[in-house]
């Protein structure tokens, strides 16, 4: 689990003197600017839609009314976003060949270290540098804890 810690600011402003390293809130630990780029999308029938005119059916309607507290809302921004996020990264030509787990990976890195780093391991062939880190997060650590929560969700649904 990712978590942030707090800072010591030198500032006039006595409510930002000790606040949070990074401005991310909810279950999935979305940022500010995360947040606002994740409204411009919903999931219509499980096909991620990007926002438009209120008069288009096939567009999202209330995503204004989002917010990163609400789990339901959480969780369709966050996988709405790196839905769009992994496709960019690997590109429209080479989507059909990549792997589910690559395809998986790739989310991880995406919703931990940002657009860019994933953008960068999917163009290094889906392999991380040596000692790759975001933030305070070691990421080879992060996706052997995210691939082994995986197994065992797996293995509790097969055990009914």
């Amino acid at each position: 689990m990712a978590r942030t810690y707090w800072r010591w600011h030198l500032t006039w402003n006595p409510l930002k003197l000790y606040q949070p390293a990074s401005s991310a809130v909810g279950m999935y630990q979305i940022t500010d600017g995360t947040f606002h780029e994740a409204t411009r999308y919903c999931i219509h029938d499980h096909i991620v839609v990007e926002d438009g005119p209120w008069h288009d059916p096939n567009s999202c309607w209330f995503n204004s009314l989002y917010t990163r507290v609400v789990p339901s809302h959480a969780i369709q921004l966050t996988s709405a976003l790196l839905d769009r996020r992994v496709a960019n990264a690997v590109g429209p030509r080479r989507i059909g060949t990549v792997t589910l787990r690559q395809k998986q990976d790739l989310a991880a890195v995406t919703h931990l270290c940002g657009a860019g780093a994933g953008h960068a391991y999917a163009a290094r062939g889906f392999r991380l540098t040596y000692h790759q880190r975001c933030g305070d997060h070691d990421v080879r650590d992060y996706l052997a804890r995210v691939n082994a929560m995986k197994y065992q969700f797996a293995r509790l649904a097969a055990a009914g």
